[in-house]
């Protein structure tokens, strides 16, 4: 009987090491769930528009808020990598062609521009668009990380400062 006793042993070893091999696949599955959601609301609620550009030129990532400041949801700029050039203001265009297709962005760690899109619903809009490209960590290229953030009031307050500043200089040479 210890040859019976023996296959015991080896049999309830087993099973103890299979559930302690589900227990960790448990946990780890649960962690991964944890980092997932946090990544995903930390993306998906931002209040910039959030990009991220593989290195085709195809987006990975369209954050939600893009809708509210495009009145175009995040799907419609996956369909269409060229949307963003698309509702670009007709005075911008070429400068956002040249960020977007002729690789000026790819130049420097950082390349802001402003430019104008116009909106579903027609209206005109200030964004001031940076973006970076980005590796992994044996620094292979992923693509660029955009972001957009609607800055029409701060043009418009610029405008009048402008204006304002104007106006003051011509009355001081007046004087």
């Amino acid at each position: 009987k210890p040859c019976e006793h023996e296959e015991l042993t080896f049999r309830l070893n087993n099973c103890f090491e299979k559930l302690e091999t589900k227990k960790k696949i448990r946990l780890s599955e649960e962690k991964l769930k944890e980092s997932y959601l946090r990544y995903q609301t930390v993306a998906d609620f931002t209040y910039d528009w959030e990009t991220w550009i593989d290195p085709e030129g195809n987006y990975a990532y369209v954050s939600p808020s893009c809708e509210r400041i495009s009145g175009y949801n995040s799907e419609m700029f996956i369909k269409d990598p060229d949307l963003l050039i698309k509702i670009t203001h007709p005075d911008d265009k070429q400068l956002v062609i040249n960020h977007f297709k002729t690789g000026e962005a790819l130049s420097s760690p950082m390349y802001p521009i402003d430019f104008r899109i116009i909106k579903k619903n027609g209206d005109t809009v200030w964004i001031n668009h940076a973006c970076k490209r980005v590796f992994d960590k044996e620094k292979n290229y992923l693509g660029r990380r955009g972001s957009n953030r609607d800055i029409t009031d701060r043009k418009a307050y610029q405008k009048e400062l402008e204006k304002s500043l104007l106006l003051k200089i011509e009355s001081f040479l007046k004087e």
